[in-house]
């Protein structure tokens, strides 16, 4: 609240750039584009959103139009845009290079709290102080749906409040929203021990998940009744006595709304700050009051079907399949069984001329599962055409249940496609700088083809 953004280097623990706006300001939102050097920052009064260039520091440009505090600021992943949402009740969506404001203003019937894009950029997520979230549409600018969470929303209550957390109106809003890998879902959360997880395209809560059980952080559902006297809580009387007058005066400045941490009788409040989803969609973190909090998907236990699994479904009969050359039951029986390395070494020494056929007679949940392992062999194996050829045959054979993924698989896929790339981007240079080597390599194999037996690749 200094009115100054501070950049840090976090391997010698300093600050390495003090970015201020050109008149005294209060800073309340600030956001950082992809490529990490453009910081922007708004400002509490006057209403602006400011521009710096990390690193040279300079203050870039000022940009005006709301008539509110500036709540929050957000780059768009794929545009050269950045949205501002205001108390002003507006989202307003500006492009950096030519200084202008992209489309209409987006109207809301409340202050807004928080925004998100899409990770295609294609939408734009934002929440109230009326606990409702708006979805637009950024290449029409035009809103998609509203979902009206009050009556989802638990609020929170303190040892020392008079109403019930569900009647404390106050705290009916969230604070932070975050798109999932896909784009599928929504994460909200605000002052509250719950997360909510909203499905946009049905418009529903499909889950809250609880951050906290902690009773010291207002998460009470009901007071102790040990406090309770004749119907007053005694928590709120206060007994005068000189002896504790200095423990008991309040040195706060007026208007702060920071408590003083260092005295003993400051009562933290539940809050999730920030919420993010990682890359591949199969986990989430919360930063809270609580701390640093992170779900995910336990997706081997979700793998795992103990249906499947007969007295006869062993190690033993995994290794007498592959020995009889029977590749598909072989590897069928590990991965039901869920043995990872069992899997891994069934997988890795299947003849390259029985793929197809094993791939062919797989169902879709042990495809999946087997695209994950490659997905992790992949970045390190050096058998590199065999896992192309698996990757290949799976995606041809499965397709029409892989072109509508679920969530599961949506980071399966990422995460195959993330290795992908980092496996290209080592071996290549190398090729590069070996092109002529790999060339002549090429013309003595085909020269000898009759001596060297393909591997079927």
């Amino acid at each position: 609240m200094d009115g100054t953004v501070r950049a840090y280097d976090a391997m010698r623990y300093r600050a390495f750039r003090v970015l201020k706006p050109d008149s005294p300001n209060q800073l309340t939102s600030l956001a950082i584009d992809p490529s990490g050097e453009i910081v922007c920052a708004g400002g509490f009064d006057p209403y602006n959103v400011y521009v710096w260039n990390l690193q040279t520091g300079h203050l870039v440009d000022v940009i005006g139009g709301h008539e509110g505090p500036v709540s929050c600021l957000l780059f768009s992943p794929t545009e050269n845009y950045i949205a501002s949402g205001s108390w002003d009740k507006t989202i307003r969506i500006y492009d950096l290079f030519s200084r202008k404001r992209k489309g209409e203003i987006y109207d809301h019937n409340s202050e807004i709290t928080a925004i998100d894009f899409r990770p295609d950029g294609k939408e734009i997520v934002s929440t109230t102080l009326k606990g409702e979230i708006y979805i637009w549409d950024v290449a029409s600018d035009q809103p998609i749906g509203v979902l009206d969470c009050r009556r989802d929303l638990v609020g929170i209550r303190g040892s020392k409040d008079e109403i019930t957390a569900k009647s404390n109106m106050n705290n009916k809003h969230f604070k932070s929203l975050c798109y999932s890998a896909d784009g599928d879902y929504v994460l909200a959360g605000g002052s509250s021990k719950y997360v909510y997880l909203y499905e946009l395209k049905h418009r529903i809560l499909l889950k809250r998940y609880g951050m906290t059980k902690n009773r010291s952080l207002a998460i009470l559902d009901k007071l102790n009744s040990k406090y309770i006297v004749e119907g007053i809580n005694t928590q709120d009387v206060e007994i005068e006595s000189e002896s504790d007058y200095e423990e008991r005066k309040d040195t706060t400045l007026p208007g702060a709304k920071r408590p003083d941490h260092t005295r003993r009788t400051v009562q933290l409040k539940m809050e999730s700050k920030m919420l993010r989803f990682s890359p591949s969609g199969n986990s989430w973190t919360a930063a809270t009051t609580a701390g640093l909090i992170t779900f995910s998907l336990t997706s081997n236990a979700k793998s795992f079907i103990g249906l499947e699994i007969e007295e006869n479904v062993n190690k033993s009969m995994v290794i007498d399949s592959f020995s009889k050359g029977d590749y598909v039951l072989s590897l069928q029986v590990s991965l039901k069984l869920d043995v990872q390395s069992l899997i891994k070494k069934v997988y890795e020494h299947i003849p390259a001329s029985s793929v197809v056929q094993v791939v062919k007679n797989l169902t879709f949940n042990q495809a999946t599962k087997l695209l994950g392992l490659i997905s992790e062999l992949v970045e390190r194996s050096p058998e590199i055409g065999v896992n192309m050829k698996w990757i290949y045959f799976i995606l041809l054979t499965k397709w029409d249940q892989i072109k509508e993924p679920s969530l599961q698989v949506s980071s399966i896929l990422k995460s195959l496609y993330r290795n992908l790339c980092l496996r290209y981007d080592n071996l290549y240079p190398a090729f590069t700088d070996n092109k002529h080597l790999v060339e002549y390599i090429q013309k003595i194999i085909q020269k000898n083809n009759q001596e060297i037996e393909p591997d079927g690749i």
